[in-house]
């Protein structure tokens, strides 16, 4: 959801970002979408392309969860940029996903 309000609203942007194949992340934007927490439409300017934006749920679960890890953290994150927190994030994302692949194999 990070990746979406940040503006890379589209399945290839997202798993680009995430060092991930498209076909990898279509399932959890599937989730989210179900959940509530994402819109998905088609693109105005070509039908073809997908593209995802936040619902006012997914922004207050996203801003809940930064705060969250604000929280957990104290006050040295505090110290830190957002975005530097972002990125930080999507790397022990990456991290973990690459240990449970490690282990699933």
């Amino acid at each position: 959801m990070s990746a979406i309000s940040e503006g890379h609203t589209s399945p290839g942007a997202i798993a680009s970002l995430m060092m991930l194949p498209p076909s990898m992340v279509s399932g959890d934007l599937n989730q989210l979408v179900d959940g509530g927490l994402i819109e998905r439409q088609r693109d105005s300017s070509d039908g073809r392309w997908l593209i995802y934006t936040l619902t006012q749920a997914g922004q207050e679960m996203l801003s809940g969860a930064h705060q969250v890890y604000v929280e957990i953290l104290g006050d040295k994150l505090d110290t830190y940029p957002r975005e530097d927190l972002d990125r930080l994030l999507r790397m022990l994302f990456e991290v973990c996903r690459y240990v449970r692949d490690r282990v699933e194999d």
